[in-house]
């Protein structure tokens, strides 16, 4: 991967040669390096934040309970969001993300909550990612049941969290922060 001629080769190599396991997250790393040397030092503040947010989102769900399988997903999208951002000079343009929703929408205590506070705003997001690629495994006849328990588990949320006012309390963004997580892993499952 060292020796590969260009970023997107070396992240093709990773593809191709990953085996799902801790080994990849070193092989991830490779990429990385490779490709960050072709942006990271040229870009504006704004548009380093937003490559390391997108990094760290990759790796969101995982906790002391992962396995090798989900530190291999989470380095080779890190690696992804490398090359995306090595090759497509519109991804270092895009806007840091503040939630999986337009905020400029936002009404509910939850929703302004999530919009304004960094790290409830990245767990939705990673939580979202993982809903969609979630519905996407749903056998068809079942969406609806699997959508209606996600709306259900965000209810749910607001009530267990106490999230009725802006700003919320440390505590419930805490508490909505830890849900999110924890959703985004069974999500995975």
């Amino acid at each position: 991967m060292e020796r590969a001629p260009s970023c997107r080769a070396a992240n093709d190599y990773l593809l191709r040669c990953r085996w799902g396991s801790s080994a990849d997250v070193g092989f991830a790393a490779i990429v990385e390096k490779k490709c960050e040397a072709s942006f990271l030092t040229r870009f504006p503040a704004d548009a380093t934040a937003r490559y390391k947010q997108e990094r760290t989102l990759c790796g969101a769900y995982i906790n002391s309970e992962s396995g090798t399988l989900d530190f291999s997903e989470a380095a080779v999208c890190a690696a992804g969001v490398a090359v995306d951002f090595a090759t497509n000079p519109n991804s270092a343009t895009r806007r840091p993300l503040r939630a999986s929703f337009d905020c400029a929408r936002a009404q509910s205590p939850i929703e302004l909550s999530t919009c304004t506070n960094q790290a409830l705003g990245d767990a939705d997001i990673a939580m979202e990612r993982a809903y969609r690629a979630a519905v996407k495994s749903v056998k068809l006849e079942s969406r609806p049941l699997f959508v209606q328990q996600q709306k259900l588990w965000q209810t749910s949320v607001v009530a267990e969290c106490k999230i009725q006012q802006v700003p919320a309390p440390s505590a419930a963004v805490s508490c909505a922060v830890a849900s999110y997580t924890k959703r985004a892993i069974d999500l995975k499952e």
